[in-house]
């Protein structure tokens, strides 16, 4: 009688094994998919924030630029008010033709241990500033 009762208790252990043997696969699965959801998302902000770095270079080119006389040399803005760490644009301005300027605008950003740096050219086409009174 103490035969059965002893290898009952022997598959009750071995089955608790295998399902904690199998839980902890897939707790293994769930937190790789979890990291590369974390890893898409970090991406995406970043591809956010770069685009929204670009976006503010060339609008302050386009208000600071005045084709009559245009400055040449590299700007750095101050990203502070942006509140996005480790945030940097560079804007450097070059003469162009017909009274145009070109502009590389270059940005910098980073979340967690990502880094996503972009540097793109634009042409600010020449325009007429009102006479002020």
């Amino acid at each position: 009688m103490k035969i059965g009762k002893t290898r009952q208790n022997g598959f009750v252990m071995v089955f608790v094994i295998v399902i904690l043997a199998l839980v902890g696969i897939y707790m293994i699965v769930l937190t790789s998919d979890a990291n590369t959801f974390l890893f898409q998302a970090d991406h995406a902000y970043l591809e956010a924030c770069e685009h929204n770095l670009t976006a503010s270079g060339l609008a302050w080119a386009k208000k600071n630029i005045d084709n009559t006389k245009p400055p040449t040399g590299a700007f750095e803005l101050d990203t502070a008010a942006m509140n996005i760490r480790g945030a940097v644009i560079s804007i450097n301005v070059f003469p162009g033709k017909n009274g145009a300027s070109q502009v590389q605008v270059s940005t910098s950003c980073s979340r967690a241990r990502q880094t996503l740096t972009s540097a793109r050219k634009f042409t600010i086409e020449a325009r007429l500033r009102q006479p002020t009174e």
